[in-house]
């Protein structure tokens, strides 16, 4: 950091401005999320809509036939997969965007604050020989600590920042619940969607049981997207608040006070399409 740089406050501005483009990065995520399900509460209602007087026997003529003909074509064992695929779906993308921005927030703290990556990190000698400069081995070391930590759990790579970074965040019993409830259901989801299970039984013989039901194997509730979203957003939330105020030493200006409230604000949920929606806990 320069003297110009520290007299008029740039650098500590670039910071501050590179650290919003966090946030910015995972609310244009979550947002994305938002809209597609909207998109998908739309195209049901649609339906629901087109079945409410049963099937035609021909498709009416007019600028919008050829749609209802294709709406038409969508049978309820298809339309239940949709259903259940893009439920699952969605709670694996909330969760990525938390887990991106874990890494991205944590990257920012190390680069900011090598001494943090700690002597207990170790680097390949052959990328040490390769690196050009002193910050090319610094992102190099960030890297790597970045995916140490990522196989850890949401809640120890929150402590991490909070002990090596001296984060003062205190997250509430329902906001850890929800972290440990959904990272593992996401692990169920991305990890293990088979139906059966196979086993040895008495006699050494091989069996085959089923296990889940074979149309949702991971069903989830009707609120549990919804409670998912909101604990990772008080979590982003609540990282990007302190280390604006505690490590960056900077004020929660306008635009700051406008990603929050985004974080903050109600979610969008999908409208009920009672008859076609996935059954909860459904077999």
């Amino acid at each position: 950091m320069s003297d110009k740089d520290t007299k008029d406050g740039s650098a500590e501005h670039t910071l501050l401005g590179s650290f919003k483009t966090l946030i910015a990065s995972y609310l244009r995520g979550y947002v994305r999320l938002l809209e597609a399900e909207v998109a998908a509460s739309h195209a049901r209602v649609a339906l629901l809509c087109l079945r409410k007087e049963g099937t035609p026997k021909s498709t009416p003529e007019g600028p919008y036939s050829e749609a209802i003909e294709w709406l038409h074509k969508i049978s309820y064992p298809e339309f239940d997969a949709f259903s259940y695929v893009t439920e699952v779906s969605y709670l694996v993308y909330s969760t990525t965007l938390l887990d991106s921005f874990l890494s991205d927030a944590t990257r920012f703290l190390l680069l900011l604050h090598p001494a943090s990556m700690g002597k207990e990190l170790s680097i390949r000698l052959d990328s040490v020989i390769t690196a050009t400069s002193r910050e090319d081995l610094l992102n190099l070391a960030a890297g790597k600590k970045v995916r140490d930590l990522s196989y850890l759990p949401f809640i120890a790579r929150i402590e991490f920042l909070k002990n090596r970074f001296g984060l003062r965040l205190k997250l509430d019993a329902e906001t850890i619940d929800a972290l440990e409830h959904y990272s593992t259901l996401r692990n169920v989801i991305v990890h293990d969607q088979s139906i059966f299970e196979i086993g040895l039984v008495a006699g050494g013989s091989l069996a085959v049981e089923q296990k889940r039901c074979a149309r949702h194997p991971t069903p989830l509730k009707r609120n549990d997207l919804a409670k998912a979203k909101r604990a990772h957003n008080k979590v982003v939330g609540g990282i990007f608040e302190a280390v604006v105020t505690q490590v960056l030493k900077g004020n929660l200006d306008a635009d700051c006070e406008h990603m929050l409230d985004t974080l903050y604000g109600p979610n969008i949920t999908e409208p009920s399409a009672d008859g076609l929606g996935v059954a909860e806990g459904g077999g």
